[in-house]
């Protein structure tokens, strides 16, 4: 089910010792959202359901693409 974010997704989060290890977002409408990482953590890779490796924008802007799923892992 996931958490409803602003940009029209929805977040599926994994967590191990208080900090979250991947979020997969599954986009319900194109649109932009903008990357913050809990603080101490940073974007490690992001993936797109079909395997493509994606780079948010310097301001941390990622577009989002209706009926795509991304996978964020984080270090």
């Amino acid at each position: 089910m996931g958490v409803h974010v602003r940009g029209g997704a929805v977040a599926d989060m994994r967590w191990n010792s208080g900090k979250i290890v991947t979020l997969e977002l599954h986009a319900k409408a194109d649109g932009a959202i903008r990357l913050i990482p809990p603080v101490g953590q940073s974007v490690a890779a992001i993936r797109t359901s079909e395997g493509l490796s994606l780079t948010p924008e310097q301001s941390g802007i990622m577009h989002l693409k209706s009926g795509a799923s991304y996978l964020l892992s984080f270090r």
